[in-house]
């Protein structure tokens, strides 16, 4: 397994199979919920859950009712949550 911390970590792998439909499916349940808004997203290392939801959250950047908020793992979480 690659180191985590590569800056080409999250990216699109070479072999890419395509997930437009999960990304489209599960940017449909999160705008037509009426309570859903966090979800779980789980998988082995390397399966692509990162660039799933690197995906999701691209897509949804483009829509104005949806904020897409990175949470970063430091010190000062309310910080990082502010900027």
């Amino acid at each position: 397994m690659e180191n985590p911390f590569n800056p080409t970590f999250g990216d699109v792998p070479k072999i890419f199979l395509d997930t437009d439909s999960r990304v489209n499916e599960l940017i449909s349940t999160i705008q037509e919920s009426e309570f859903a808004r966090s979800f779980f997203i789980t998988g082995v290392c390397g399966s692509g859950k990162t660039v799933f939801l690197n995906a999701v959250a691209h897509k949804l950047r483009h829509n104005p009712n949806c904020y897409h908020v990175n949470v970063l793992n430091q010190d000062n979480l309310v910080l990082s949550l502010t900027k």
